[in-house]
């Protein structure tokens, strides 16, 4: 095993999920649609400019309307309402790969979702929830990603150092920065950054780290 790594936690949506164009499109809708609602205007270019500046800003769809004084699950709310089942399929590479890692390490999820959308969504594409050591919803802290709330709260029920915890998310400012700044291992999966300890293209070469 690889330099001292006793845990592996995964981001799910965009991690554990592929996100395809269609979804893309339905997902973008949701999000502009519920931000006019909150905001009392209607969707127009100004206000996708608006709100994608707000998450440029926030880091992710939870956190911008946290800032407007919404609850923590105000999005997940909405985003819950996304018909998974339809946008969503199982990925060999992804299930195959989780399956052999768990094997190998301990492997948990933190995810911003609540537990029964998330449970659903692992469903969907094939994963096991009981692979998982631990699975963490946005519902188990106070502030969902990128507040730092679960990342404290995985390294408590993992119960190793955060040095010896790796975090696998897709994105650098809700995954790679926050677990970074509590001490944790990183690696961005689908694209490259020089922020993370890891990047990998394809979602099987997380096994590389553990050979």
């Amino acid at each position: 095993m690889s330099s001292n790594l006793r845990h592996v936690w995964f981001d799910m949506d965009g991690t554990l999920t592929v996100h395809t164009d269609e979804y893309n499109t339905v997902h973008n809708d949701l999000r502009y649609t519920t931000y006019a609602s909150v905001v009392g205007r209607a969707v127009d270019d100004a206000l996708i400019y608006e709100y994608e500046e707000l998450y440029k800003k926030y880091g992710s769809n939870s956190a911008v309307f946290t800032s407007l004084g919404k609850p923590s699950d105000f999005w997940m709310q909405y985003f819950d309402q996304i018909d998974q089942t339809r946008y969503y399929e199982p990925i060999p590479d992804i299930y195959e790969t989780l399956d052999r890692l768990r094997q190998a390490v301990p492997i948990s999820l933190f995810t911003n979702a609540k537990l029964a959308n998330a449970q659903k969504t692992l469903s969907v594409v094939k994963v096991n929830a009981d692979w998982f050591t631990h699975i963490l919803s946005g519902d188990d802290v106070q502030n969902r990603k990128p507040a730092l709330d679960g990342f404290h709260l995985i390294v408590e029920k993992s119960g190793v150092p955060a040095k010896d915890i790796l975090y696998v998310g897709d994105r650098v400012s809700v995954d790679i920065e926050p677990a970074k700044a509590v001490g944790m291992k990183t690696c961005l999966v689908y694209s490259g950054s020089v922020l993370a300890d890891f990047s990998f293209k394809s979602f099987r070469q997380l096994l590389t780290i553990f050979k």
